[in-house]
């Protein structure tokens, strides 16, 4: 096979030669380190894991998937097996047993490596079985919705040019709050206050729009959960759905990571939202457009289940019931460890 290697690919053989003296792998010069086996990112049932993480991060595949030596793959042909792992291993019940049960960190991080995996006490019972699956079912479906509907909003947003990506910051629709015919609130001093931001939250509340954040003071060692920072009232529809999909896209993509350090207000302003015309008449067409597109790209995403039955309002719901979700199979996990209240605190 080396000499039809040769033959096909004599570039490469030659720059691999001109290293031969460097490389250093098992199967110098020519094979790979450490090889996979192809079947294992082409399988269709799989579970792939984050190896460092500040907290566990398993999801389900279901389709072909190359990845790099930073994930672990789990795999079952029986794909109702993984949904049911799936389920234990990104409860909170399991985030304390990789915390303190497996003792195995990198600095900070937890360190989900596969002695850690091969030490996961998976405990497996009919009577909540069927429950379990259903719900993680339910979680990963919901959870793709709200991922078709950012991917639609960015497609819609990327359908129209934006003359100066530099300007496109929410500090545009912040500072023109007025001639948007906009009210504007800021809270809690935010203005005057330099801290560290580890999360944020936007939300709908009726004709107001609602930005909530937690963050940490280092000088005062001080963490403020879930402060309301900023509250837009915005009477057309069009923009106030279009600064929320907007900031939702921007939250989702930082994954929790790189919101800002220092004056609160400042970095809430540096928040990516698209502006197509500093002219702000110009700009709502424009937005206008752009939330038309998405409104009948994503009419059908928002069915509550297979049924059709009824709707979820905005993706503010979807994401509600996401936590509920979540929280309720927390408690599945917790009766099947047989967890009692007092070991939850």
């Amino acid at each position: 096979i080396i000499d039809l290697v040769k033959s096909k690919y004599p570039n490469i053989i030659s720059h691999l030669d001109s290293y031969s003296k460097e490389i250093t792998s098992d199967k110098k010069p020519y094979g790979l380190h450490r090889p996979k086996s192809q079947s294992m990112f082409e399988t269709k049932n799989k579970i792939i894991s984050l190896r460092k993480t500040d907290y566990p991060s398993f999801s389900l595949v279901p389709f072909s998937c190359y990845m790099d030596d930073t994930v672990y793959y789990i795999f079952d042909e029986d794909s109702e097996t993984l949904g049911y792992i799936l389920g234990l291993l990104n409860s909170k019940l399991m985030w304390y047993w990789f915390r303190f049960g497996a003792q195995k960190t990198h600095g900070k991080q937890l360190q989900i490596d596969k002695e850690v995996l091969e030490r996961v006490p998976l405990f497996k019972a009919k009577k909540f079985e069927d429950s379990l699956i259903k719900k993680v079912d339910k979680l990963v479906r919901l959870k793709k919705v709200c991922f078709d509907v950012l991917s639609n909003f960015d497609q819609a947003l990327s359908n129209y040019p934006i003359p100066d990506p530099s300007s496109c910051k929410f500090s545009h629709y912040f500072h023109n709050y007025e001639f948007y015919d906009m009210q504007r609130e800021t809270s809690n001093k935010i203005n005057e206050i330099s801290a560290k931001i580890l999360s944020l939250k936007v939300r709908e509340e009726g004709d107001k729009l609602v930005l909530y954040m937690t963050n940490y003071n280092e000088e005062q060692k001080q963490l403020w959960r879930n402060i309301k920072a900023v509250t837009l009232t915005i009477k057309d529809e069009d923009v106030r759905k279009f600064l929320f999909y907007a900031i939702s896209k921007y939250i989702n993509e930082k994954r929790g990571r790189g919101f800002g350090k220092g004056n609160l207000l400042e970095s809430l302003k540096k928040i990516e939202v698209s502006v197509y015309k500093q002219n702000v008449k110009q700009n709502i067409e424009v937005i206008k457009k752009v939330m038309k597109e998405f409104n009948h790209e994503t009419k059908d995403l928002f069915w509550k289940d297979e049924s059709k039955k009824g709707k979820f309002d905005s993706l503010n719901d979807i994401e509600l019931e996401i936590k509920k979700t979540d929280k309720e199979i927390d408690e599945l996990v917790y009766k099947l460890y047989g967890i009692t209240d007092e070991e939850k605190k």
